[in-house]
Parts: C-alpha cells; sequence; structure tokens
C-alpha cells in the first residue's frame, strides 16, 4: 500500500529485497479413514512433512513428534516433524517459499500469512471445522492468519510476555514489582545497586519485539497508524525511548545489547537476574531443572503505560504451501493434532508455555494446578501484532524481519540522538511500505 492509497488485493511474490530481509534475520477424507485406519493412496507417494522452530519446552517438541508417529500409525501416511532453530526456520521457510518446494506445512511466526500469500493453500474450511468444534478463533489467531477473507494459517497458540520476578531480591532491595512502565527505571537502579539488575532484550532477536513493541504501544507510538501512514517518528515514539533508556542506564548491563532469545532465561537461571519479561518458559524449565530455584520466582501480568496496557502477540500458525503434494493430508494432521486428547497433550508437554488459540481449552488443568502460571491467561486480550493498529500485512512482517525497531532502540540506547534513531526508522519503514 503507498502512504496515501488505499489498500489493493495484488498478488505478492517475494522479491529480492524482501527475501534478503527475510534472510537477515538469520473434513473431508480422514473423518472416515481415521475410524477404518485404511490409508490413502497417498500413503505409497511420499512422507508428510513438518518444518518448525525448536521450542523452549523440549518436551512439546517431543510430544509433536509422539502425535506425528500416532497419526502416520493411524492413517498409514509416512510422517516427519522436523524443527531446527528459528532464525533458521525463518530463513529456510524463505528459501522454500522462493524454490515452490520443501516441507508441506510449516510453522509461521506473526503475520507471516500475509508475507507468504501467494504460496500459502487456503484452509477457510478446515479453520470453520475447527471452530464449530472447540469455539470460535481468539482474535490474535485471526489477525495473524485470515489475508484478504481467507485463511492461510490455522491459528497454533501464543507466548504471553509476562514479569518474571525474584521476590526475595526485590526485598532486600527495598523495590515493589511495577504495574506501569514509568516505575521500572527507579525499580531497577535499586537492584542493579543491590548486585542483581533486570533485563530485557535491546537486540536483533524475537524476544526485543516482545518488549519493545509493548512500550512503544503503551505510549501511543506505532509503527504506522491504521491507514498504514509511518508514524514511528513521533512524541510518543520518542517518550517510549527515553524510558528504554532510562531502564537501560539505571538498571541493566550492557550484555542486553546482545542478548539472544534465551539470554534472559540464562540470566534468570543464572541468579544474576532480578527481573525480566518472558514467557512462563523461565518457570517451567527450572521446574524440572532446577526446582529449589523455581520455587523462588513469581510471576505477575504485562504493564501498562500512558495509552494503556498494549502487548505484543507471539503468535504461530500452521500453514501448508500451495505447492505441496500433499495438502488434504496436511489438513489432515491439524485436524488430528486438534483432537481434544491431543491438543490438551501438547498444551500439557509445554507446561502452560502454550496459550490456546481457542476458547474449549482454555480451562486446561496445566493452569489450574499452579497459581504461578495464571499471570498469563489475561494477555491475549491485550495482544496486538506486527504493523498494529493497521490491519497486519507484508509490509508489517517485513519491518520485524528486519528488525526495525530494536535498532532504533538499541541507537537510542549507546549514543545515537533520539530524533536521529526515530529518522532512520522513519527512512526503513517508509522503504519497505513503499515496496
Amino acid at each position: 500500500m503507498t502512504q496515501k492509497g488505499k489498500s489493493k488485493t495484488r498478488s505478492i511474490k517475494l522479491n529480492k529485497r524482501q527475501f534478503m530481509g527475510v534472510m537477515a534475520g538469520a473434513p473431508a477424507g480422514m473423518a472416515a479413514i481415521l475410524k477404518s485406519g485404511t490409508a490413502p493412496a497417498l500413503a505409497a507417494k511420499g512422507e508428510l512433512t513438518y518444518l518448525g522452530r525448536n521450542w523452549f519446552i523440549k518436551e512439546f517438541d517431543a510430544e509433536l513428534k509422539k502425535q506425528g508417529a500416532a497419526f502416520a500409525k493411524k492413517t498409514g501416511i509416512k510422517t516427519r516433524i522436523d524443527t531446527i532453530h528459528h532464525k533458521e526456520k525463518r530463513v529456510k521457510v524463505a528459501a522454500e517459499a522462493q524454490a515452490k518446494a520443501g516441507h508441506d506445512i510449516i510453522l509461521l511466526r506473526g503475520a507471516e500469512a500475509h508475507l507468504y500469500q501467494n504460496d500459502l493453500a487456503d484452509v477457510s474450511d478446515l479453520a470453520a471445522e475447527i471452530a464449530k468444534e472447540h469455539g470460535d478463533w481468539f482474535g490474535f489467531g485471526k489477525q495473524a492468519n485470515i489475508v484478504n477473507g481467507r485463511w492461510l494459517g490455522i491459528p497454533w497458540g501464543a507466548w504471553a510476555f509476562v514479569q518474571v520476578y525474584r521476590p526475595d531480591y526485590f526485598k532486600a532491595a527495598g523495590a515493589a514489582p511495577p504495574k506501569d512502565w514509568r516505575e521500572v527505571p527507579a525499580m531497577g537502579e535499586k537492584l542493579k545497586k543491590s548486585g542483581h539488575p533486570i533485563g530485557f532484550a535491546i537486540s536483533q532477536t524475537n524476544d526485543s519485539f516482545d518488549t519493545l513493541y509493548a512500550i512503544l504501544w503503551s505510549f501511543g507510538g506505532s509503527t504506522v497508524d491504521k491507514n498504514k501512514i509511518v508514524t514511528i517518528n513521533s512524541p510518543q515514539t520518542a517518550e517510549a525511548i527515553e524510558l528504554v533508556k532510562e531502564c537501560y542506564s539505571k538498571g541493566m548491563t550492557e550484555e542486553v545489547l546482545a542478548w539472544g532469545d534465551g539470554s534472559n532465561n540464562q540470566f534468570m537461571h543464572s541468579g544474576k537476574g532480578s527481573w525480566t519479561l518472558n514467557p512462563l518458559s523461565i518457570y517451567i524449565v527450572a521446574q524440572r531443572k532446577f526446582p529449589e530455584l523455581a520455587e523462588k520466582f513469581e510471576h505477575l501480568p504485562g504493564l501498562t503505560g500512558p495509552a494503556g496496557r498494549h502487548e505484543y502477540g507471539v503468535v504461530y500458525g500452521l500453514g501448508i504451501w500451495k505447492f505441496s503434494k500433499h495438502i488434504e493430508a496436511a489438513k489432515d494432521f491439524i485436524r488430528f493434532h486438534f483432537e481434544n486428547a491431543n491438543f490438551r497433550a501438547g498444551m500439557q508437554a509445554a507446561g502452560g508455555y502454550n496459550l490456546s488459540p481457542l476458547p474449549a481449552f482454555t480451562d486446561h488443568k496445566v493452569f489450574r494446578e499452579d497459581p504461578k502460571k495464571m499471570a498469563t491467561l489475561d494477555s491475549p486480550k491485550y495482544m496486538h501484532i506486527d504493523g498494529w493498529p493497521a490491519e497486519a500485512d507484508r509490509h508489517a512482517t517485513e519491518v520485524s524481519h528486519r528488525y526495525v525497531v530494536p535498532i532504533m532502540f538499541a541507537k537510542a540506547v549507546t549514543g545515537t540522538p533520539v530524533k536521529q534513531a526515530m529518522e532512520d526508522a522513519e527512512r526503513d519503514i517508509k522503504k519497505i511500505y513503499a515496496g
């Protein structure tokens, strides 16, 4: 979409610039078969393949592979589940889109269904079927996966970034957990002086989106407005940057400028860190590996700001390549995975790390049995995805893939004037939206 024009529906193919932007991140058929156990002719022609990322909760990967094996046994369709590092996954998905060959089912993050809209199969029938069984999809799933009125991905879930903190460190430092972003610098200063700094990623990694977009939106800033006019260069953005600068200078160490997605987990598990924002993985891994440490962690919901509470939705979906030779089998596997027992088994294996995209699974016992996990449950109603307050599209996804917003914040906290950092981001975003 142009800066002043209205959106146009058109066929989109990744051009070289867009492809390099991605690379920079370094009930038809199966119901009867499942009952009869009779394999379709497809089974003799090859295998059904899935490409996703490694989950921080390894037990979830194991459960997904277990379900792949169960599906294969039930149907006779050989099924392979491949999981790799998330940055490698992003590059491989882009390469498969370019080559028009690869896996059958792919994991989509954020608004990637919009980025790859020309190469994804329409799964509107499957989305409607699953919703009829389990209730209508939550809003974040619709935002991410409906493109020009068609479902191009099946919502798979979301991760909520909540406060993870050590009450013992807070008590020793005379600090109180914050409810508002503007309380974080003073809190961080006390904790850092006590020997236990706070931290969140200000670097070119996915975790940066989850915190920095939340701050940007909570101060009234955005990359674009609802009409997709670039708005990053604004007083509201400047306020958000100043807040992050103060958090960094008073409460953090420079390591956050080089953090990857697992760094804040290590930060908290090491005993050094006092506070961060993250899904439940820090706590869940500690429960399973360091139970005495897990007892020391607590969670609180996300923070508010001058413009209210806003959270970046770490939203995942399942897409099927249009060029797959096994589209119907791919739909059948997704249908199998969303059966009540299977989907609940996945949530159990993940320990509450994955939030359900459907109402039917929000009562899962994994949350009821552990009050420390309850802080995540109200996050979906505050979640937005790339490009908010505009509707999601491929441009917003490319802005994220190029880490434009994290780079803007990182420049400012390391000495670049705020105005210059905003102008640089504005230039880059305009270039992307003009493409």
